[in-house]
Order: C-alpha cells, then sequence, then structure tokens
C-alpha cells in the first residue's frame, strides 16, 4: 500500500538511529543540549586576548575563517580553561613571554632572509648568472596556501602537513595561533591577578 510508505520510511530511519546509537556520544549531546536549556557557560572565559575597539570584527572572523584555526583557538582555549586560575595566569604570562620572543625571532629571520637574497642577486647580477629566486618563490608559495586554505579539504590536508611540520621542529601549535590573532588584538599580560 502507497500509504504506509512515509510511516515505514520514518520507522526505518528510527531503526537504524538507534541500531548505530554511540551511546558516549549521546551522554556528550545530551549535557551539552541540557546546558544550552540552562544557559550554562561551557567554557569560563579565559582572559586571553583584548580586542581595541577601533579593530572590526571582519578582521577577527578572517583570522578565525578556517577549520584548523578555530579547532588550535578551541584546543587552546579549553587547556587554558582547564587549569587552575593561578596555573592558568602563569601559562598565560609563559604563553605571552613566548610569544613575543617568537615574534622578534621571526622579524630577524626575515630581515636576514632578505639581506642573503639582496646579497645572492647582486652576486648573480655581477657574474651574469640567473639563478631562481627564493624569497619572491616562498612569499607566492605562503600566498597559494592562505588562498587554499579557503577550501576545507584543502585546509585539512594542509593543517595536517603544517602540524607535522611543527612537532619536527619543535614549535608550538598555541603560539602559531597567537601570532595570528595578536595582529588585532593585544595579548593580556597578567599582573596582580588581573
Amino acid at each position: 500500500m502507497s500509504s504506509w510508505i512515509g510511516p515505514m520510511q520514518f520507522m526505518g530511519d528510527r531503526l537504524n538511529f538507534y541500531s548505530s546509537l554511540n551511546t558516549r556520544i549521546a551522554a556528550a549531546w545530551a549535557m551539552n543540549e541540557r546546558g544550552k536549556e540552562e544557559r550554562r557557560i561551557v567554557l569560563p572565559p579565559v582572559p586571553l586576548f583584548e580586542f581595541d575597539h577601533d579593530v572590526p570584527i571582519e578582521d577577527i572572523l578572517s583570522l578565525t575563517s578556517t577549520a584548523s584555526d578555530r579547532r588550535k583557538g578551541r584546543a587552546l582555549i579549553a587547556r587554558l580553561a582547564d587549569l587552575p586560575a593561578e596555573e592558568r595566569e602563569s601559562e598565560i604570562a609563559r604563553l605571552n613571554a613566548e610569544l613575543s620572543r617568537a615574534s622578534r625571532v621571526a622579524v630577524n629571520r626575515q630581515r636576514a632572509a632578505l639581506l642573503i637574497d639582496s646579497g645572492f642577486s647582486v652576486g648573480t647580477y655581477l657574474f651574469g648568472v640567473n639563478a631562481f629566486p627564493f624569497v619572491p618563490a616562498l612569499t607566492l608559495t605562503q600566498i597559494v596556501l592562505a588562498c587554499a586554505q579557503r577550501a576545507p579539504a584543502l585546509d585539512a590536508i594542509i593543517d595536517e602537513i603544517e602540524r607535522a611540520f611543527i612537532g619536527v621542529l619543535g614549535r608550538n601549535e598555541d603560539l602559531h595561533f597567537l601570532s595570528k590573532v595578536s595582529r588585532v588584538a593585544r595579548r593580556l599580560t597578567v599582573q596582580d591577578g588581573t
């Protein structure tokens, strides 16, 4: 009977749902839904950034537009939120110190790379040799990767490659995320419990 097709499909969907139900995921989902109804905060606020009033929201959204950046931000905030208040303040201070040191090192590396590239270009010009432009090629590669990260599938692939390189080079994934966001925000320094 054609009139029973709709209810039969509905019953089949329900049975398939319950047969493949993961009880651990369902329990976590139910707790999240209950928290939404009770308007509970899932993560306590962590004083990590202070955004200036003249920074447009589009700038903040563009920095967190990729799934990989949102994952890094959630992981950092969740890790900081799980720490006790005293340890959280010291961890924020440590991250701020490491980030300022890493930004100084990055600026020095950029200057050294430009100086070496300029010297290499002058040397090849004097000897009449054509050479591959390394620094412009690296800049172009960074632009291409930034554009490719806008596609979710490519973002996941680039994120896995970045994670592997960050692990091999001994860099911190938190600092990688913080260096992006700190362009439009002032990092908070934790002093006297503020």
